[in-house]
């Protein structure tokens, strides 16, 4: 069973020698590492070309002509793989030798398996120069899902697929998955790579967990995305531009999630059910803020169990701020 490990990089050079070294000291060995880089204009690529210098496996560096985003940086390497599993890597972390090693086992002992998700160590890189391993959270713990897979790390697809449906819970730096699964997304993907990658498998396979913690999930103020909190005031900013980006990303799910299932069947009725209480609850979202039905935004709120289940304080005030400042930015697309 041959593997690839897909770097997404962009002006990466505070950490990427790490994450290379930590790869290339793998247990396992890539078959091939492909860098695709979304146009830096620091040093990443000449410390990428150092490092791979002396590297014997198989290796490709690409820069983009343009900047295409994470996503679409992400989903430019994967295009480049022929193997069977692909490892997906962000640029500021750092693997545990056996990373490769113990998903690549779980693949090979079950034939079922699309996906595998790694447990990883939440790092304050900025607090903590020694690693206390026992002192810090794990990125299982904080989504609190090690209680979805059973001993062997056999994930309850119900259940999964039921949480998936309302959030995203598998980030792109802990998961493999096996190639033939994921074509080319569509052109217009707003949703993140592994927003995508993680409902497609889901309805096309099992997933299984690596339990025991295979990465340090470094958070920094430059993440892409993390785990780390920001301030009241920063999460303010900008309230009605990721609110209508929000939602669009939610349309852009529940239509993933009801194309797929068109497909494989992949959804139980319960789940069905979930699905359509999630994709009423965006719509009514939607419908109040075209209308700048404030009242009636206010009324669905204290009304709907799932409103409030799933969206904090912040939300709701991006809510309003939106329904009162909304000026046509959905499109009929969605």
């Amino acid at each position: 069973m041959t593997c690839a490990v897909v770097i997404a990089t962009y002006n990466g050079e505070k950490y990427i020698s790490e994450q290379l070294n930590s790869i290339l000291s793998q247990t396992v060995q890539p078959h091939k590492i492909i860098i695709s880089d979304d146009t830096s204009t620091d040093h990443t690529i000449d410390i990428c070309k150092t490092i791979l210098r002396n590297y014997t496996g198989e290796y490709s560096i690409v820069q983009n002509c343009k900047g295409k985003g994470v996503t679409n940086n992400f989903f430019n390497g994967i295009e480049l793989c022929k193997e069977d599993i692909i490892f997906l890597c962000d640029q500021d972390d750092i693997w545990l030798n056996c990373k490769i090693e113990k998903s690549i086992k779980l693949f090979e002992e079950h034939k079922d398996c699309v996906m595998t998700l790694s447990n990883a160590y939440i790092w304050n890189c900025k607090n903590e120069k020694e690693i206390d391993y026992n002192k810090l959270n794990t990125t299982f713990s904080k989504l609190n899902i090690s209680k979805l897979a059973d001993k062997n790390g056999k994930v309850d697809m119900e259940q999964y697929t039921k949480v998936l449906i309302e959030k995203n819970i598998a980030t792109g730096m802990s998961m493999a998955f096996k190639r033939e699964y994921i074509d080319v997304p569509p052109k217009d993907l707003i949703l993140l790579h592994d927003n995508y990658i993680s409902l497609v498998c889901a309805a096309k396979g099992n997933v299984y967990f690596v339990n025991s913690c295979m990465s340090l999930y470094r958070q920094h103020k430059n993440n892409v995305q993390g785990m780390h909190k920001k301030p009241f005031y920063k999460k303010i900013a900008g309230l009605k531009k990721k609110n209508i980006l929000s939602i669009k990303k939610e349309y852009q799910r529940i239509k993933l999630i009801e194309e797929m299932d068109n497909k494989t069947h992949f959804l139980s009725e319960e789940n069905k059910k979930n699905y359509l209480d999630n994709k009423n609850l965006i719509e009514k979202r939607k419908t109040y803020i075209i209308k700048h039905n404030i009242m009636g935004l206010l009324l669905f709120a204290l009304k709907s169990d799932l409103y409030k289940k799933k969206f904090s304080i912040l939300f709701i005030i991006r809510d309003f701020a939106t329904c009162v400042s909304y000026r046509g930015e959905f499109n009929e697309s969605i």
